[in-house]
């Protein structure tokens, strides 16, 4: 398939966010995690940047819609509102137990700032940011004009072979007995292949059927 370069850019920094979680323990992992924002914000930055980017200056046109055409995705302002109130959530985490000699029992100290959305762990809320981010990203990145449908088709092949590689790692992690996920980190509950998790690995790999499925399809 033939792309032109910003399809490659945006292709390599999606393909770059999909990947990396799922060979790093599906996601889920806190310390496997700290990148997720970072590849998040730099597709966000190829979504502003590219449009301005390998364009002819003798073209009477630019090729493709104008820029900025998220501005009128209503997705982008719906991820906007919900990234808004997970960080005021996280700004407002924090509440301890405290013990009430009134009704002798032991209850949670109100927030910081009351009537303000609000977290009890401050580590959690922040995972929600770390999680959800990235995505809003990542479905920004694949509804914008940059992508051509022969792009999208070149994504989903790509995702596939990954997840090819993945289940032949798995199965050589499987059948060499080990205890060890990557043959480092022992775990003391069943896991396949990247995923620690095996429900996170099945529904992985069943999606991951599913597009198989549908390209064969396609394909006839």
């Amino acid at each position: 398939v033939r792309l032109n370069p910003r399809e490659k850019i945006l292709l390599a920094g999606v393909l770059l966010l999909l990947v990396y979680p799922a060979w790093m323990r599906g996601g889920t992992h806190v310390p496997f995690q700290w990148p997720l924002p970072w590849l998040g914000g730099l597709l966000f930055l190829c979504i502003l940047g590219l449009p301005f980017l390998f364009r002819q200056p003798t073209a009477p046109a630019p090729d493709g819609p104008p820029a900025f055409l998220f501005l009128k995705d209503p997705v982008f302002y719906a991820g906007l509102l919900f990234m808004v109130l997970l960080g005021l959530q996280y700004w407002n985490a924090g509440r301890e137990l405290v013990f009430d000699f009134v009704k002798y029992r032991w209850v949670y100290a109100p927030p910081s700032h009351p009537g303000w959305p609000f977290a009890f762990v401050k580590a959690e809320a922040w995972e929600m940011v770390v999680w959800f981010s990235p995505a809003w990203a990542l479905l920004l990145a694949l509804r914008s004009n940059i992508l051509s449908r022969k792009a999208v088709y070149a994504l989903c092949v790509a995702i596939m072979a990954n997840a090819a590689l993945i289940s032949v790692f798995g199965i050589i992690q499987f059948a060499s007995g080990t205890k060890s996920i990557y043959w480092l980190q022992p775990l003391p509950e069943y896991f396949f292949a990247s995923f620690g998790y095996s429900d996170h690995a099945g529904e992985y790999f069943l999606l991951m059927l599913c597009l198989c499925a549908g390209l064969l399809i396609d394909g006839f």
